[in-house]
């Protein structure tokens, strides 16, 4: 049996998190993204920030991310 393969069609808040999640679980996740969300995560992985403000927690998830569902 194959691997549940898990894409995530569009970075705005909502599914940013949920990707950040599901990659930090260990779990390999792919996304559709476009324009400027699109080549900061190419550049520099899907970054979370939680916590306060003033000190928050950052984390860096790297994924596979295109804007053409094709190659995904």
């Amino acid at each position: 049996m194959s691997e549940l393969k898990i894409c995530i069609a569009g970075l705005g808040a909502g599914g940013g998190l949920i990707a950040a999640r599901i990659a930090g679980s260990g779990r390999p996740v792919s996304a559709l993204a476009r324009g400027e969300n699109l080549r900061r995560v190419r550049e520099h992985g899907l970054v979370l920030l939680e916590g306060p403000a003033a000190s928050p927690q950052k984390s860096v998830a790297q994924l596979q991310v295109s804007d053409d569902p094709h190659e995904l």
